[in-house]
């Protein structure tokens, strides 16, 4: 998405971030932090709402908001996003941190730890100075997330190499499902747009996270049934699929 989401659309997509009270299943030692009251000091500091999901469908479950400031750079192809994650049910610490959105395929990365140190909050109230040093740091932190896009473009793969990578990705993706091993190794590495076409592993690495996001992949079951994967739309598997992915990539 393009354009930012309201405050009246990002309630139907996300209504955990408006909870006024924490689930009733916590303890009273838990400290209550309002999503949306984080959210309305990214804006007071130039950050707007791009994009949100969350588990389920209720008041209180792990929920994700990605925001962008226009007056940041663009990073490459791509936009430097704040990440909030949080939950009202104690699923979940309140947690900020920094990813990519990659223009040309509409998708979202996740920086890994090593270049951006996530920063996580035992849920207590963060005022906008907090946040106003939040933002600074993710500023601060292009040159590194540059860096780290530089050496994957100037890393060529061959193409037994991007093989290797598309293999050790799936293993990432499915940890304990055998029938996907069956997926063509070929078909992964294959760019869906002109674009992304290339040797160094920026791309391949794109290109493959993008098919293992979106899904749509054919792989064929013990029964020798044909199945199609399903787009990663969980919270907590695709912050932490796109960070491993992105850190595979990086030492490959």
């Amino acid at each position: 998405m393009n354009t930012p989401i309201s405050f009246d659309n990002l309630k139907t997509i996300c209504p955990a971030a408006f909870a006024t009270k924490p689930s009733d299943k916590v303890s009273d030692k838990y400290s209550f932090v309002p999503t949306v009251e984080v959210i309305e000091n990214f804006q007071k500091e130039g950050w707007n709402v791009f994009s949100a999901q969350q588990r389920g469908s209720g008041s209180y479950g792990r929920h994700m908001i990605r925001l962008r400031n226009g007056d940041l750079p663009q990073v490459g192809d791509s936009l430097i996003e704040a990440i909030i994650t949080n939950s009202h049910d104690g699923t979940a610490k309140l947690n900020i941190s920094s990813g990519l959105y990659r223009l040309v395929c509409s998708n979202g990365l996740v920086i890994p730890q090593g270049v951006f140190e996530s920063i996580q909050v035992l849920h207590k109230n963060i005022e906008f100075q907090d946040v106003k040093e939040i933002s600074n740091q993710i500023s601060e932190t292009l040159p590194l997330i540059q860096g780290s896009m530089k050496t994957m473009q100037e890393r060529i793969l061959t193409f037994d190499e991007k093989r290797d990578f598309a293999k050790e990705a799936i293993e990432l993706r499915w940890e304990n499902n055998k029938n996907v091993k069956n997926i063509s190794l070929n078909d992964m590495i294959i760019p869906k747009r002109e674009g992304d076409m290339g040797d160094d592993m920026w791309k391949v690495f794109n290109v493959v996270q993008e098919k293992l996001v979106r899904g749509g992949l054919i792989y064929k079951t013990e029964s020798g049934r044909n199945v199609r994967t399903r787009q990663l739309t969980d919270v907590v598997g695709n912050t932490k699929f796109n960070r491993e992915l992105w850190e595979l990539a990086s030492s490959f």
